[in-house]
């Protein structure tokens, strides 16, 4: 099959959607054409796939992510592309595009609901900074998704959550649910590494793991204020792995909270690095309220550790409580300091919850997903 994949979204920009996309690219590229169409300069390979780069801008708010700007002429340099079936991920504007072409060309058009956008209004310019105003943002955005998977010949979900959100709003397609998926291979407790945690806990402290883009809607203020409340007999590391616009906002209030003996952020870590960040760590905790997966879930699963997570969005779809991890009300932060400690207290406890973890992550395997998505591709031919 000749599948093009259209995303506003993807490399060298690091978020879930695009770790999905590669994972699935990675591997359905084996056995098939994909054509990876998306915005703003950047590779122009991956793993075997083309990938078509029109025009971008850089959203001011948030510079890492671009969005497509539409000039004369680029459906007519699409229609030159032989494609057998058009997916959408995670696109705001350049979907309109793709729909176009799909269109024209009377092939299935394919939407995923990789992102809720009305989480994100609190990124527009003086309007997303009221409550009021965000709340009306909030509504129209949710609209306007409806509206547009409402025009997809079929969509799929990264979680039940997702799909119950979904059809609640109005979506009247098809609706699969179909994971993320991640690299069990990749990541997996083997990956350990006693130099890495020597050099981010010299003292013997225990590791508490958080990884994703630093920003508003991650709440990792939850995750600082949480670590004031932890006993200072227990020890511990917080470091958190990634970057983003809240990340100087953090540091300081870190320091406001005299936690830089506690609180450590590592920046980006290559690709080849977070595996070993994750498998070295004791416990992994979100307190993001807008999943609609968490792929960084999966691969602290799949990396053998305990996960906590709010319980919001569709977090609670893979944190099981009492069994491989826990979950807290958001932004309860005396609730989640202590769900730590009796994880970090009980090395019996923890090892039990890490191997739940990595037996239920088996079913979201890449390869699970890659095949799932091929029938579906499939199906819709």
């Amino acid at each position: 099959m000749r599948i093009g994949i259209f995303s506003e979204t993807f490399l060298p920009q690091v978020n879930g959607v695009v770790t999905s996309i590669c994972n699935t690219a990675r591997v359905l590229s084996k056995r098939h054409e994909i054509k990876i169409f998306t915005v703003g300069k950047g590779p122009k390979k991956f793993s075997g796939c083309e990938v078509v780069r029109f025009k971008g801008a850089t959203f001011r708010p948030y510079p890492e992510y671009k969005f497509y700007v539409p000039r004369v002429g680029d459906l007519g340099s699409l229609m030159k592309e032989d494609l057998d079936v058009v997916h959408v991920r995670s696109s705001v504007v350049f979907w309109l595009l793709a729909r176009k072409f799909a269109k024209a060309k009377k092939i299935p058009l394919i939407g995923t609901f990789d992102t809720p956008v009305s989480d994100y209004t609190h990124y527009l310019p003086v309007l997303g900074r009221f409550g009021v105003s965000r709340k009306l943002l909030g509504g129209g955005a949710r609209k306007y998704s409806v509206w547009y998977y409402n025009q997809c010949d079929l969509v799929t979900v990264p979680s039940e959550y997702t799909k119950r959100q979904l059809m609640s709003w109005g979506c009247k397609r098809k609706v699969y649910v179909v994971s993320n998926g991640v690299d069990i291979g990749k990541f997996n407790p083997e990956q350990r590494s006693e130099e890495l945690r020597k050099k981010l806990c010299p003292g013997g402290e225990a590791l508490i793991l958080h990884v994703g883009r630093v920003t508003e809607e991650k709440r990792v203020s939850v995750l600082i204020n949480a670590a004031e409340r932890l006993s200072r007999d227990l020890r511990f590391k917080l470091i958190i792995v990634g970057d983003g616009p809240a990340k100087k906002d953090l540091e300081a209030l870190v320091k406001r909270k005299g936690l830089e003996d506690f609180v450590v952020f590592a920046g980006r870590v290559s690709e080849m690095e977070l595996p070993v960040y994750y498998a070295s760590a004791d416990l992994f905790v979100t307190a993001s309220t807008v999943e609609t997966q968490g792929i960084v879930l999966l691969e602290a699963m799949a990396s053998g550790l305990p996960v906590i997570g709010a319980k919001a969005g569709a977090i609670p779809d893979l944190v099981k409580e009492g069994k491989n991890g826990f979950l807290f009300w958001p932004g309860n932060v005396n609730i989640l300091a202590k769900k730590i400690e009796v994880v970090l207290d009980d090395k019996g406890l923890k090892k039990r919850m890490g191997a739940k973890s990595r037996e239920t992550v088996t079913e979201h395997s890449i390869e699970n997903v890659a095949k799932t998505m091929e029938g579906i591709y499939k199906g819709m031919l």
